[in-house]
């Protein structure tokens, strides 16, 4: 039988402030939140000594942060988002599973578009306005009457 010491395991949820931070609870609607706690939270991660086997931990949390944002922004501005339902010319996805308000998991095109521009829901590659004439062209659409190349 094997003797030797088993390493401590570590609560991976909250192996980093960042973790911490997007973990937390959310304050209850009683009470204000100043912004300076913001602030001090920011810094705090800001100063922290960050590893090399952090990265992937990093990338997860940047990116929800960035899904938060750009659902925050789409709230605010209500832009209309179409969505396209070829495949996505980058990674080939042609659709995705999110979960809808209700909390159920449904299925949509993966390509969304905006005035903004297009953006594969799959591997987040964007297209902006300017190259929607090559988007068209890539994915097969005909040009409308009247637009010129």
């Amino acid at each position: 039988m094997d003797r030797r010491p088993r390493p401590a395991t570590r609560n991976r949820r909250h192996s980093s402030p960042l973790g911490a931070l997007l973990a937390a609870k959310p304050p209850q609607p009683s009470r204000t939140i100043h912004p300076s706690d913001n602030l001090l939270r920011l810094r705090a991660i800001q100063s922290r000594k960050w590893r090399p086997h952090d990265v992937a931990d990093i990338h997860d949390k940047t990116g929800a942060i960035r899904k938060w944002a750009e659902r925050i922004t789409n709230m605010l501005t209500d832009t209309p988002v179409k969505h396209l339902p070829a495949a996505c010319p980058a990674c080939g996805k042609k659709t995705i599973y999110r979960h809808d308000s209700a909390g159920e998991l449904v299925r949509q095109p993966a390509l969304q578009i905006t005035t903004a521009g297009c953006v594969c829901q799959h591997c987040r590659t964007t297209w902006g306005p300017e190259r929607f004439l090559f988007l068209a062209k890539v994915l097969g659409y005909e040009l409308p009457a009247g637009v010129l190349e």
